[in-house]
């Protein structure tokens, strides 16, 4: 690949969006969580760090940002805060919960007002096995209840009938038939099981790269392998990935950088220019060529599975930030 050609052309990433971890605590330890979080954990980020970056995010003209854990609404006030200061700046706030703080409708109908005067009036709830085996369905019921009489603008149920049972779809009917939920009125995100540990499990069906690359013509439930480089992915210690997770490679940290210089550099970086323009299967055959890594003769649920076993490889964790070491 032409290096010099790569140096004329945009960043390899254009962000529509930024998204917030600012905590890994949760109620509960999925097994399926993208991010590994649990009642144990205590790391959150920095308010300091949180709105600074939100400054400069707006600098960067980046319209939407989202807020998510861990469970944020164990971080209250820093998801307030933020969310205030985003509104200040004109911005559109999502927030992703589990809902385990909805117990009554009272209860949320309090905690969401006072969030929505902060400037959040759009919410996802998840809801599946992992979440469920702890949270009551009568507490999802609450927040949307809550949500909708506070005109919310967009509400979403995030599940999944595809790698995560078909329990989903009982969710639904038990909301709807027993709760009285109108389902109608909600939006629904049904997707495979995504999860930092998916890749290990067994229950996971898993097609070769060549199956993926055309899922289309195979009906296999798969996106396409350039639905990422859209979104900022901001985590607790630092970190940014240019992906709404933290499988693929950082571009940098906040504490070394700004978000304005990783995406600058972000052009210079032929192997994440090749992810953007030939998607994780074309850097999957570069790395296979050039260091005989072998990912083409393994099967993955998903292109986001290849993408986490490239970067789990110490050899490429950092491979958006300092290219390939001497040795891999």
């Amino acid at each position: 690949m032409n290096v010099n050609i790569l140096k004329s052309q945009k960043s390899a990433v254009d962000p529509l969006m930024a998204t917030f971890i600012i905590t890994r605590k949760c109620t509960i330890a999925c097994p399926m969580c993208l991010f590994k979080c649990g009642p144990q954990r205590q790391e959150t980020l920095s308010e300091e760090l949180a709105l600074k970056t939100l400054e400069e995010i707006n600098r960067l003209k980046i319209k939407c940002i989202g807020i998510t854990g861990g469970e944020p609404f164990l971080e209250f006030n820093l998801m307030n805060d933020l969310a205030k200061m985003a509104n200040y700046y004109g911005m559109i706030v999502i927030l992703v919960t589990n809902s385990h703080w909805a117990l009554t409708k009272n209860i949320a109908l309090e905690k969401l007002g006072e969030l929505k005067k902060a400037g959040i009036t759009r919410i996802q709830i998840s809801i599946d096995d992992q979440h469920q085996s702890h949270i009551p369905l009568d507490r999802v019921y609450n927040a949307v209840q809550a949500a909708k009489e506070l005109g919310f603008e967009d509400i979403k149920l995030i599940g999944s009938t595809i790698g995560n049972s078909e329990k989903f779809k009982f969710y639904l009917l038990y909301l709807q038939e027993f709760l009285g939920l109108e389902i109608n009125e909600i939006d629904l995100i049904d997707g495979p099981r995504v999860s930092h540990k998916y890749y290990k499990d067994p229950s996971q069906k898993r097609y070769s790269i060549s199956e993926l690359e055309n899922a289309k013509s195979l009906n296999i439930p798969v996106g396409k392998p350039f639905d990422c480089l859209k979104d900022l992915m901001i985590d607790i210690n630092g970190d940014v990935y240019p992906c709404c997770n933290n499988f693929i490679g950082r571009i940098g940290n906040l504490y070394e950088s700004n978000l304005n210089e990783m995406l600058i550099n972000t052009k210079n970086n032929k192997y994440l220019q090749m992810l953007n323009q030939r998607g994780p299967n074309g850097l999957a055959a570069y790395l296979d060529k050039n260091f005989n890594t072998g990912f083409y003769q393994d099967k993955y649920a998903s292109w986001c599975e290849l993408c986490a076993r490239i970067f789990q490889k110490d050899s490429f964790k950092d491979l958006f930030v300092n290219g390939l070491p001497l040795s891999t």
